[in-house]
């Protein structure tokens, strides 16, 4: 196979894993092309809407009853593009990561208003994250799976 072949199906192999979804604290997006809605289900003064695209990747998206995405969990064969998912916190997400000190041993990082927590291993990532001032009132963060 020619090496313009190989790149470019290289290329289309990053678009299967960067799914169309809302950032953190933005708006609910429609899923992509090649994503599938699996579930949504409300719950209180929040729903949760799941989808899964081509690669295996689940993605399930927390929304208060205004349309903003608040938190966010995965798992999946690939991690997800996590400076889409994480939006405007992103920098700081990056920042806190390469400061190792704030990642503990259960791969849970804090940075201002964004939590996260990832883990797992090649082939079987797993993660979620929210943001501290978009949960609605009395939500449980252990919720987030």
């Amino acid at each position: 196979m020619g090496s313009v072949m190989k790149t470019l199906l290289f290329l289309a192999s990053l678009t299967l894993t960067t799914p169309a979804l809302a950032a953190l604290g933005d708006q609910l997006a429609t899923p992509a092309s090649g994503q599938r809605v699996l579930s949504a289900v409300t719950s209180g003064n929040y729903t949760q809407r799941e989808t899964v695209d081509g690669t295996g990747l689940h993605l399930r998206e927390y929304v208060t009853s205004a349309g903003i995405v608040f938190a966010v969990a995965w798992n999946g064969p690939a991690m997800p593009n996590l400076q889409q998912i994480f939006g405007s916190s992103y920098s700081s997400f990056q920042s806190a990561a390469q400061a190792r000190s704030s990642l503990n041993a259960l791969g849970h990082r804090a940075s201002g208003d964004l939590e996260v927590e990832t883990g797992g291993h090649m082939g079987a990532y797993v993660g979620r994250a929210w943001l501290k001032s978009r949960l609605p009132d009395g939500f449980d963060t252990t919720s987030i799976q």
